[in-house]
């Protein structure tokens, strides 16, 4: 398998690399039933969309979606409804609310919408409430509901577990079910606020409520730091010090796996802001203070959003696709789930990890209730929060997504060919052996071992296992000058290293070590760094298979 610094598409067994090209998503829902759903949401309707416009007003960035309406389910008669959701563009400034529901004109909608604090309809929990409405080829009209790339969860048998993300249901049985709940018991008084436009725009513009384009950080480029705030206060479940300590936890997760270049810091408190505002502060905020997340419903609803800000006329390149510069990233945890078997601090240091890691571009490893590869599904970047005490833990699939979207240096690949680490457990001390053959490609900056100090690092979870650093003068050469021969002691154990087929572009590398102790890398994720001169590369090691003596790759 061949991985490479600087390339995404390479990284080929490891899908989280990929997810993180095309979109990412960043919000996390506890499913409800349809009861709930219903109880919920003080109107149900049934019609199509007429029009779409972004809005700002109060420096907020929100959508207004017009939809002509051919039947009222729940609530007050109208007409003609105009539904708000957050996010949207202006201009050149964009905010994109992952998790927001994603409207076309014309097309057919069943909406389930309540009122929010400034008594403006919004769908009930973002995009639980939106279900588009779709003929078959017999005629027959469904209702589907999309939540592909959201974090979404169902409360089964008292515990939290993953839900699909993609239900269809026939129009005719939802409406059915509803009656049977008490629905379409309908005032017969008409709505009139129900088609008034929200308070007057600063600006407006056509905007087709769709998902982002390729975003990404450049500062990890340019050496600098990616600053997260924390509002004051913390969750008020939890409090301050533990809500601070799990996002620290969050940051400190992303920043340590010793192949990609991304560092979050906290940068302090900081008082909340409405999370809809593209202010230019990257923040994590709890507690929804200014009302923009539904309220949880019987433990259900919206956990957390995410969100970034990008501005349109700031596009650069990366690794031949054009991505557009992330100016702000934030998260924003709801209230109401402290009473919720769910909710400790672990869960959530999980739950803002998850978090963070969209606010990075990343993407899911996996959409598939049923995925089965594991790497996939253990990911913290897997649609379903896991809730398994694992905490702020990354995995090895998402080690390989923000590698691979932030590599350390574009100095070359690695094809690795075997891996292997041999344990001997039966001596009183540490007698691991670390087996890798490899070949290490390099691309406008040739190792030369004549004037080059050579260092191998194996890292996991960010921690050196084992280091060697071999200069110039410890070499042992052929005649022929492209085999080169090392073996000594390291502070490790005895080590031997050889290096052949010595070119400009690369050469084959040859580890073999004993008298090791690498239990360390027991737990995802691994990563080899090899540095020479002022290049280094960087890569994750894929997931080992337990073998006979070890553990192994392939």
């Amino acid at each position: 398998m061949v991985f490479r610094a600087c390339s995404l598409a390479v990284v080929g067994a490891l899908i989280g690399a990929i997810a993180a090209c095309t979109s990412a998503w960043a919000t996390t829902f506890v499913v409800p039933d349809t009861a709930q759903l219903l109880a919920a949401s003080d109107t149900v309707v049934l019609g199509h969309v007429t029009a779409i416009r972004g809005l700002e007003a109060y420096s907020r960035l929100r959508t207004a979606v017009t939809v002509a309406v051919e039947q009222v389910v729940k609530g007050p008669q109208a007409a003609e409804l105009i539904v708000v959701e957050p996010g949207g563009f202006v201009g050149r400034q964009h905010r994109w609310i992952y998790g927001a529901p994603t409207f076309f004109l014309g097309e057919r909608v069943l909406l389930f919408l309540h009122r929010n604090p400034r008594s403006e309809l919004e769908t009930t929990f973002l995009g639980i409430g939106k279900f588009r409405v779709v003929r078959s080829s017999r005629g027959t009209e469904f209702v589907v509901r999309n939540l592909t790339g959201v974090h979404a969860l169902a409360m089964r048998r008292g515990r939290l577990e993953g839900d699909s993300t993609v239900t269809t249901q026939a129009l005719s049985e939802l409406l059915q079910s509803l009656r049977a709940l008490g629905a379409l018991k309908t005032p017969a008084v008409p709505d009139s606020a129900a088609a008034q436009a929200p308070e007057s725009a600063l600006r407006q513009a056509n905007f087709t409520f769709a998902g982002p384009p390729l975003v990404r950080w450049f500062l990890p480029d340019e050496g600098e730091p990616i600053a997260y705030r924390v509002s004051t206060g913390g969750d008020g479940t939890l409090g301050n010090d533990a809500s601070v300590a799990a996002v620290d936890a969050a940051l400190a997760a992303w920043s340590s796996t010793g192949c990609a270049s991304v560092d979050l810091v906290d940068s302090g408190t900081v008082d909340p802001a409405p999370f809809s505002m593209c202010d230019g502060r990257t923040a994590v905020t709890f507690n929804d203070p200014f009302g923009e997340i539904p309220d949880p419903a019987g433990c259900t609803g919206v956990l957390g959003v995410g969100g970034v800000c990008w501005d349109s006329s700031v596009a650069e390149t990366f690794n031949g696709a054009t991505f557009y510069r992330v100016t702000e990233g934030d998260v924003m945890i709801n209230n109401g789930f402290g009473d919720c078997p769910f909710w400790n601090d672990t869960n959530v240091a999980e739950l803002l990890t998850h978090e963070v890691g969209h606010t990075l571009g990343l993407g899911h490893s996996s959409n598939d209730p049923n995925e089965p590869d594991p790497t996939l599904r253990n990911a913290t970047m897997y649609y379903a929060a896991h809730f398994d005490g694992r905490g702020a833990q990354l995995m090895s699939d998402d080690v390989a997504a923000v590698c691979a979207l932030y590599p350390v240096g574009h100095a070359g690949s690695v094809t690795l060919r075997r891996f292997a680490i041999v344990s001997d457990a039966t001596g009183a001390t540490p007698s691991d052996r670390l087996v890798v053959d490899g070949t290490l490609n390099v691309d406008d900056a040739p190792f030369d071992p004549k004037t080059d100090t050579l260092t191998i690092d194996l890292l996991a979870a960010g921690t050196s296992v084992f280091r060697l650093a071999v200069s110039p003068e410890q070499w042992t050469t052929d005649v022929s000058g492209t085999r080169y021969y090392y073996s000594g002691m390291t502070t490790a154990g005895t080590t031997t290293l050889l290096l052949s087929n010595m070119t400009a572009a690369g050469m084959r590398f040859t580890i073999r070590a004993r008298d090791l102790d690498l239990s360390g890398t027991e737990t995802d994720p691994v990563v080899i760094a090899i540095t020479f001169g002022e290049s280094s590369v960087t890569q994750p090691i894929p997931p080992l298979r337990n073998a006979a003596l070890g553990r192994v790759y392939p």
